[in-house]
């Protein structure tokens, strides 16, 4: 395993399978941010549309949903910053989708988990990604 840094680093399918839990938790946590600087986003909106629409200043006071989506936003990029301080690369947040690299048979490749899969049990080489998954042979690994 590389140790330069979590850019370079590489993992052992048993270090990616220890991380788990760790790594639902910051995916779970950023999607509900996520959910929640939206919401304030959709109502600073409506605010907005609605006062337009009632014939009223065109300004509104939407100060505290601009704070809650701001705190919400900054949130988010926090637990962002917490998953790549890990070393694990965030693909897609809407369907839960990471990878941590790796190496096998001497290639980088990429574990890979889906949110809700009860373990780790893909991987794929750098370049067809998800769509490339392939189930992990336990003997090949670690």
């Amino acid at each position: 395993m590389a140790e330069d840094g979590p850019a370079g680093r590489r993992f052992r399918l048993s270090e990616a399978r220890a991380m788990l839990p760790e790594v639902d938790r910051l995916l779970g946590e950023m999607l509900a941010a996520r959910e929640r600087a939206a919401q304030a986003r959709a109502l600073i909106d409506s605010l907005r549309r609605s006062a337009r629409s009632n014939g009223a200043s065109t300004h509104v006071d939407t100060g505290q949903l601009q704070e809650r989506f701001d705190r919400q936003a900054a949130r988010l990029q926090e637990l962002g910053g917490e998953l790549e301080s890990l070393g694990v690369q965030l693909k897609d947040l809407d369907r839960g989708l990471v990878d941590w690299p790796a190496e096998r048979h001497g290639e980088t490749v990429l574990i890979c988990w889906l949110r809700g899969e009860e373990g780790i049990g893909w991987w794929h080489d750098q370049y067809t990604g998800f769509a490339g998954r392939q189930p992990i042979v336990e003997e090949e690994w670690d």
